[in-house]
C-alpha cells in the first residue's frame, strides 16, 4: 500500500471507529446501550487511535494476500486441513468454507475485488460501510439481548438462534479491551465483505463465519511463516479464551500449517 493510500487509511480508520463505537453504544428503547459489553474497548481505541489504525492494517494486508495466494500456497492450506481433520480438530466456526473454497467460488479476475474492497473499508461515506455497520450492530445487540435473557445460553453454531447474532464479546471472559476491539474489527471486516460478495452471487457470502473461516487459513499461513503482520494478529488470535484472549487460531491449527508447511518445503 502506497504511503498516500495508507495516510488515506489512517483518516478514514479515525473517522470509522468514532462511527462504530457510536453505532455500537447507542442508546435504545430502554435507555441502555446496544452493545454496552464494547465500551472499554470504544475507549481505548479513542485514546489510543494509532493502536487500532495498525491493528486494522494488519487485518487488512492478511485479507490483501488472499488475493495472490498461490497454488503451491493452496496446496499447504488443503494439506493442513488434512492434517486436522485426522488428528479431529474441528473448526469452532459457524462456517465450514474455508478459502480453498472461497477462491474457487470465484474468478480470477473476481479476485481483485478482494483488494478493491478492503480500499473501502475504512471509508465511511459508502453505502458498504453503513450496511455492515448496521448489520454488527444489530448482530452483536442480539448477542446482547440472548445473553441477558439466559445468561448460561451456550450457542450452537447452524441453529436460527445463533446464526443471526454475533455473541462472543457476551463471554465473561473477554474483558480485555484490546482484545474486544479486534473481535469487533474481524466481525466488521466479515460484514463488509460479504456485501461485494453477496452482490455477484457467492453463495458461501450468505453464511455466518464465512469470512472469518478464509481469513484464518490464511492468518495461519502467514502466522506459521513469520511474516509481521501475521505474527500481530496471530498473536492475539492465538491466546485461548480461557485466557481472556479470542481462541480462534487453535495451537492444533497452528501445529497443521506448521507440519504441511515443512513437508512442501523438504
Amino acid at each position: 500500500m502506497s504511503a498516500d493510500k495508507l495516510r488515506l487509511l489512517e483518516e478514514r480508520t479515525s473517522q470509522g471507529v468514532q462511527e462504530v463505537g457510536e453505532a455500537l453504544l447507542d442508546t435504545n428503547a430502554t435507555g441502555t446501550a446496544k452493545v454496552p459489553e464494547v465500551t472499554q474497548a470504544y475507549e481505548l481505541a479513542l485514546a489510543n487511535p494509532h493502536l487500532i489504525i495498525r491493528a486494522f492494517y494488519n487485518h487488512l494486508i492478511i485479507v490483501n494476500s488472499m488475493a495472490t495466494l498461490s497454488l503451491d500456497d493452496l496446496k499447504i492450506i488443503g494439506r493442513a486441513h488434512e492434517i486436522m481433520k485426522v488428528n479431529g480438530v474441528k473448526s469452532n466456526s459457524a462456517s465450514a468454507h474455508g478459502v480453498i473454497e472461497f477462491l474457487n467460488a470465484i474468478t480470477e479476475e473476481q479476485r481483485t475485488l478482494i483488494q478493491e474492497s478492503i480500499e473501502l473499508a475504512a471509508s465511511i461515506n459508502t453505502p458498504f460501510f453503513r450496511e455492515a455497520l448496521e448489520n454488527l450492530t444489530k448482530m452483536m445487540h442480539n448477542g446482547h439481548v440472548q445473553r441477558q435473557k439466559n445468561p448460561n445460553w451456550i450457542p450452537t453454531d447452524g441453529d436460527s438462534i445463533a446464526d443471526n447474532l454475533i455473541w462472543g464479546h457476551t463471554d465473561p471472559r473477554m474483558t480485555d479491551p484490546m482484545v474486544l476491539t479486534m473481535f469487533t474489527m474481524a466481525h466488521y471486516i466479515e460484514q463488509f465483505m460479504s456485501i461485494p460478495f453477496t452482490a455477484i452471487g457467492i453463495e458461501m457470502a450468505n453464511h455466518k463465519d464465512w469470512f472469518l473461516n478464509a481469513f484464518t487459513d490464511v492468518l495461519a499461513l502467514n502466522y506459521v511463516r513469520g511474516e509481521k503482520h501475521a505474527v500481530s494478529v496471530g498473536n492475539e488470535w492465538a491466546k485461548p479464551r480461557s485466557e481472556g484472549g479470542l481462541g480462534w487460531l487453535k495451537h492444533e491449527r497452528i501445529n497443521a500449517f506448521d507440519q504441511a508447511t515443512d513437508e512442501f518445503s523438504s
